[in-house]
């Protein structure tokens, strides 16, 4: 609905606005109400002088928290001429009731020292996190460069995790304290590092890996025959897959992060196989189960076929391990270590086929 507009005679208007002018407080209306007096103080430490960053600071006419900052000021408008109580409070010192009076005139500075507590500072406990995360960087000690995907491994926690394309690391969930770290990559001498764990963002771990010799020739050409026995170990698994069952392959970035000691951990508690003791008759002790086949696998370690099947695995640390491929859903695994890679790094090398021979004797017809 529009309003309704109602006619004003000229007369009319005229005694209005000699009302409006006459007004003492129409002479004054365009003036904004004061903002009230600007209060600003600092808070420190009576003993040191020092800055209390975050000290709570409450006035009596305000239902406003203030918090000084880093620096120890705060600062607060609004408040009405006249007599205020300011209460400071901040842990680890004593209470302070502060009378201020303010003027409608000027601006205040005021300087509020707080006194520590030492009793509340003997009962006060500080309790260290539990685990906290460890920052780092790996590079080239040569050439001063990163160096991406290098294997950063906790020794105290079995896991680990792989630098970045800029050869920076966080390892997260370290328990505080002494480690001891351990850094891989193919075509540099290991590194065992000493350091303490203190989660502060400051602390970086610098790790310098010297390269092998064979890496002064170009670190190009051992990227590209990594890469080329990667698609091999794709390949033969495609062909292996078709109608045969279950295959899995696990990298080295799946063995870091898993937490088990060794490979035959990392097999028993992160892949698919299921383990058991042997039935009488085999000569191994750890088999695997599936459906109501209970029999050993056939198990190859760099390509070489390990007569004490999965006991193999016990003697390697998940840290040696590049990666583990499990066919067929166990009857036959393949481990690759780090020194492996790093031979065909040099020069790559054809790949045994699966399931080739085991002293004459094939998988029951269920596992093929």
């Amino acid at each position: 609905m529009k309003p309704v507009r109602r006619a004003v005679s000229t007369p009319c208007l005229l005694r209005l606005a000699i009302t409006v002018l006459a007004t003492p407080a129409a002479m004054t209306a365009q003036q904004p109400d004061p903002p009230g007096a600007l209060l600003q103080g600092v808070v420190y430490d009576v003993q040191t002088g020092d800055a209390i960053a975050g000290a709570t600071v409450l006035f009596s006419s305000l239902q406003q928290l203030i918090s000084s900052d880093s620096a120890g000021v705060f600062a607060v408008r609004g408040l009405r001429p006249g007599g205020h109580i300011v209460t400071v409070t901040r842990i680890g010192y004593e209470r302070r009731d502060l009378p201020i009076n303010l003027t409608d005139e000027s601006n205040t500075f005021i300087e509020i020292a707080l006194t520590p507590s030492p009793i509340l500072l003997d009962s006060l406990t500080v309790v260290a996190p539990d685990r906290v995360a460890v920052r780092g960087v790996v590079y080239d000690m040569v050439s001063g460069t990163p160096i991406p995907g290098a294997a950063v491994f906790v020794e105290s926690e079995n896991h680990g995790t792989l630098a970045d394309s800029l050869g920076s690391f966080v390892a997260a969930d370290v328990p505080p304290g002494p480690q001891l770290i351990t850094v891989k990559q193919i075509g540099y001498h290991d590194k065992v590092i000493a350091f303490t764990a203190t989660g502060r963002p400051e602390d970086v771990v610098t790790i310098p890996l010297m390269p092998k010799p064979f890496m002064m020739d170009g670190i190009t050409a051992v990227a590209s025959n990594i890469e080329t026995m990667e698609d091999r170990m794709r390949s033969r698994r495609g062909d292996a897959s078709a109608g045969r069952g279950l295959i899995r392959a696990y990298d080295r970035e799946a063995l870091l992060a898993s937490g088990a000691a060794t490979g035959l951990d990392f097999v028993d508690d992160h892949t698919i196989v299921r383990m058991m003791p042997c039935p009488a008759g085999e000569l191994e002790f750890f088999c695997i189960g599936r459906g109501s086949y209970v029999g050993a696998p056939w198990v190859y370690i760099d390509e070489i076929w390990q007569p004490e099947g999965l006991a193999a695995l016990h003697r390697l640390s998940t840290s040696e391990l590049y990666s583990v491929e499990v066919y067929f859903s166990g009857s036959e695994i393949r481990g690759y270590t780090y020194e492996f890679m790093e031979r065909t790094a040099r020069k790559p090398q054809a790949l045994i086929p699966v399931l080739l021979w085991r002293w004459g004797r094939r998988p029951p017809s269920d596992l093929r």
